[in-house]
């Protein structure tokens, strides 16, 4: 009998620590390539991504998406590694830092760099409609702090749609494929703006 109840807890015990396999889904909004990508630092600015302004209905761990014209649908199952806030911008530092060559000092000392560019990301809208699309609308900041002031702003808006065909299955990629765009044509206005000095946005 004792034998029995041995195995019996032991069983049991196992089949409790084998739950923990099949908790909730976790998602990020970070590439593989965006975590990995080691590219040499050559920019003569630092880049300082400040935390991400989010929709008070999106300002969650679980993940939310569309349903019809007038619902939105929390996913309690499926749900961000870090808050959504958090994930959207170290996607949006990690590229903007590959992109342009630079360094994300944010939360560190400034006084090592001679100009430091302050980027500040509002999140106006983010729609995702599982078997359609995601759609971004943003608008966005970026401040060159320099030695001697005379700190010049850029400010620009950005709307990004991403197909999104298949379902809940591949709409997370479809978000990390918007964020990457939106990213990248963040960089692509912040490096001609430090270039050429013009204030305005190409579109």
């Amino acid at each position: 009998m004792k034998s029995f109840a041995t195995v019996a807890i032991t069983t049991f015990s196992f089949a409790l620590s084998g739950c923990a396999w099949f908790g909730p889904s976790s998602y990020t909004l970070i590439t593989p390539m965006a975590s990995t990508a080691n590219a040499a630092k050559t920019a003569d600015f630092a880049l300082n991504v400040l935390p991400v302004g989010i929709p008070p209905q999106l300002d969650s761990r679980n993940i939310v998406v569309r349903r019809g014209s007038t619902q939105t649908e929390v996913l309690t199952s499926k749900h961000w590694t870090t808050p959504f806030g958090d994930e959207v911008r170290t996607a949006i530092s990690l590229q903007l830092a590959n992109e342009l060559h630079a360094q994300d000092i944010m939360g560190l000392q400034t006084s090592a760099w001679s100009r430091v560019v302050d980027v500040k990301l509002q999140i106006r809208r983010f729609d995702s409609w599982p078997g359609q699309s995601v759609a971004i609308n943003a608008a966005w900041s970026a401040t060159l702090t320099k030695d001697g002031g005379n700190n010049p702003v850029l400010i620009c808006s950005e709307t990004i749609s991403q197909p999104a065909p298949g379902g809940l299955s591949t709409i997370v990629g479809a978000q990390q494929a918007a964020v990457q765009t939106l990213a990248r044509k963040m960089s692509a206005e912040i490096q001609a703006w430090i270039t050429s000095g013009r204030n305005d946005c190409a579109n």
